[in-house]
């Protein structure tokens, strides 16, 4: 049998999670757009296009991304203070913080 991911949940604060995130190949530029997350991950080191992707709130800063047709894969935001999350578990990787807040333009 399957396992499917928990139900999106509605009316979550996003702001505590806007900003960008980085590890060594990837900064992850995180915006609010249509009640979740939308975000823009640009490759450090290939001459790739950026890869944009949204993700939906699970609850408990836990959300769904959705990438195509791909919607199973479960992210998490981890270190939140006042500040907000400070790491962005996406893909096996952890993403530091390195900009709070604001919108990729």
């Amino acid at each position: 049998p399957s396992i499917e991911p928990p139900d999106e949940v509605r009316g979550v604060d996003l702001a505590p999670y806007l900003g960008a995130y980085e590890n060594q190949g990837v900064l992850m530029h995180v915006s609010a757009e249509d009640g979740g997350l939308k975000v823009v991950a640009e490759h450090k080191f290939f001459s790739v296009p950026d890869t944009v992707f949204h993700m939906a709130p699970l609850g408990n800063d836990r959300f769904r991304a959705r990438i195509g047709d791909q919607d199973r894969v479960v992210t998490a935001f981890y270190g939140a203070s006042e500040a907000g999350p400070f790491e962005l578990f996406y893909a096996g990787r952890m993403h530091k913080r390195v900009i709070t807040g604001g919108a990729h333009g």
